[in-house]
């Protein structure tokens, strides 16, 4: 792992007792009284960038204090001054006469990715130390559920949009979500993605129909939606997504036949059928085996006088 670091620089001079000694080191009383004193007195700043990447194992190697030394200055005994909430002492080793710094442990920048100190030579010379904890790729896109279901009118206009729930990565720039895809499922690209990234970073992500939806053809499309992120090799995560096609009231119902005939007797008693006829009340997709029929039967009433055939009225049962 390459480590990296910036040579110092002229700082301004700084006054007052700025140096306290780490619990984890702590050194004769004189020692402090000397450098507190020659802190107050003419101190020369250096300054030391240091980067490393996450993820790496405790012992490793993060720089060398020294490399901060301004020219002509020479290190030795290193007093360290930092905060318990800088996270230093908890997750660096110093030390502080070799000036060498390496992890404590395995470092992950979700958690916290910067430190800083400042480490004091027993001359008076400070060295401001910064190091930068580097993102790698060791999260993947996860989607907040496995499956989903959505439901959508037959005929949805073309163009129209359904906003999904998005994908999350804890890591950041090009090695957080960089776009999604439909893997499988997409019977006649019915559908499309489309994405946007808003001001929180977040890559959004809508469902639009892609072309017309007719429920008598296909009623359900179950498909596998994957995002990933702009590692190398990039990481991915999935999920399930069922659209469900609903019906609308677009078919009239339909008869079995366009004529029916029938041969009565003009002495058949009132409210007798005539006969019987079927109609197919909806279409069915092809993946329903359901046959949707309704039976209707024609009557006879007499309206006035001896039966005949004129005074019979043909009386149709509708369709509930």
């Amino acid at each position: 792992m390459p480590i990296t670091s910036k040579g110092s620089r002229p700082r301004a001079r700084v006054s007052g007792p700025c140096v306290r000694s780490s619990p984890r080191r702590q050194k004769p009383l004189v020692y402090l009284c000397a450098l507190l004193i020659l802190v107050q007195s003419t101190a020369v700043l250096g300054a030391l960038e240091l980067q490393l990447d996450e993820e790496q194992p405790a012992g490793t190697i993060v720089g060398d204090i020294s490399a901060g030394l301004p020219p002509g200055e020479i290190g030795g005994l290193y007093f360290i001054s930092d905060h318990e909430s800088t996270g230093v002492s908890n997750d660096l080793d110093i030390d502080e006469t070799t000036g060498i710094i390496t992890t404590a442990r395995r470092l992950d920048r979700e958690e916290r990715d910067h430190y800083s100190f400042i480490a004091v030579t027993m001359t008076g010379v400070t060295v401001e130390v910064s190091i930068t904890v580097n993102d790698i790729n060791d999260h993947a896109p996860a989607f907040p559920k496995k499956k989903a279901v959505l439901k959508i009118p037959e005929h949805t206009a073309v163009g129209t949009r359904f906003s999904l729930e998005p994908a999350t990565d804890a890591d950041e720039d090009q090695l957080t979500i960089q776009g999604y895809a439909v893997r499988e499922g997409n019977i006649g690209q019915a559908f499309r993605l489309e994405t946007k990234r808003a001001a929180n970073k977040v890559l959004y992500l809508d469902l639009v129909v892609n072309g017309l939806l007719d429920r008598e053809k296909r009623s359900l499309y179950t498909m596998v939606l994957e995002a990933f992120d702009g590692g190398s090799p990039r990481r991915m995560g999935s999920m399930t997504l069922e659209v469900i096609v609903t019906d609308i009231n677009d078919h009239a119902p339909v008869f079995n036949q366009t004529r029916y005939h029938a041969i009565i007797s003009e002495s058949l008693p009132q409210g007798s059928s005539i006969l019987q006829v079927s109609l197919e009340s909806c279409p069915c997709s092809d993946s329903e085996s359901i046959h949707q029929e309704q039976f209707f039967c024609l009557h006879i009433h007499v309206v006035q006088g001896p039966l005949n055939f004129k005074d019979f009225l043909y009386l149709f049962r509708c369709l509930q």
